[in-house]
């Protein structure tokens, strides 16, 4: 089903699990492949990762499914590894940016696989603004804290928002990052006034006040734990 040199790839990803390291996963593009689409292998060792689990975080992260092959290699239980090759689309309609070698979707993908994160929408700006699970929990944190203030909007829908505007999701957490970093010397004035005048391109009422909120939430903190 592949070329030598894919099968050496492979193996050098299969070497690296065992049953206590049962799982590594593989973002790449096919060469027929066009920018909005990608593949991923997942290697686990020992059972088959069910579709019920993958889909979803992938479905999360931005990923539609097109199509799936298992491969079984090995050949006792106590060995055995699975393959999952998967076709993938974005969501969003966008190009996947593989420029680091799937670093950033793999990190959302173990993230969550792992338990040190939601499932949830929130992951889908790993795809749209670039951000890594540990900044996606920055603003994943607040939007739980609007639904604790009563916001109405649910969190899938304050997740969508954000997503529709990947640069203001980016800039939110910069300006996190500017006033509560102890490493930072900026009072983060000059990130607001730039949500502030993007602001003006947000044309629908609810995410104008999702992003106003946050905004809010953010200059109103007077400290934090996460660093």
């Amino acid at each position: 089903s592949f070329p030598p040199a894919v099968a050496l790839a492979d193996a050098a990803c299969i070497a690296r699990i065992d049953a206590a390291n049962p799982i590594a996963i593989d973002y790449y593009r096919h060469a027929d492949q066009k920018p909005h689409q990608a593949a991923l292998k997942i290697y686990h060792h020992g059972s088959p990762v069910a579709l019920s689990r993958r889909v979803p975080v992938l479905e999360n992260i931005g990923f539609r499914v097109i199509s799936e092959r298992t491969f079984e290699v090995g050949d006792d239980a106590s060995g055995m590894v699975f393959v999952h090759d998967m076709e993938l689309e974005n969501s969003y309609g966008k190009p996947i940016d593989l420029a680091d070698g799937g670093a950033l979707f793999e990190d959302a993908f173990l993230s969550v696989w792992r338990g040190d994160v939601d499932n949830d929408g929130y992951n889908g700006l790993a795809q749209t603004a670039g951000l890594w699970s540990g900044e996606i929990t920055i603003l994943r944190a607040y939007g739980r804290y609007l639904q604790q203030a009563g916001i109405p909007q649910s969190q899938d829908f304050i997740a969508e928002a954000l997503a529709r505007y990947p640069e203001i999701a980016r800039d939110l957490h910069a300006l996190f990052v500017a006033r509560l970093d102890p490493a930072s010397a900026s009072t983060g004035k000059p990130v607001a006034a730039r949500i502030e005048a993007a602001l003006d391109g947000v044309p629908n009422l609810d995410d104008d006040t999702i992003i106003r909120r946050y905004l809010n939430l953010i200059e109103a903190s007077l400290r934090t734990n996460h660093f």
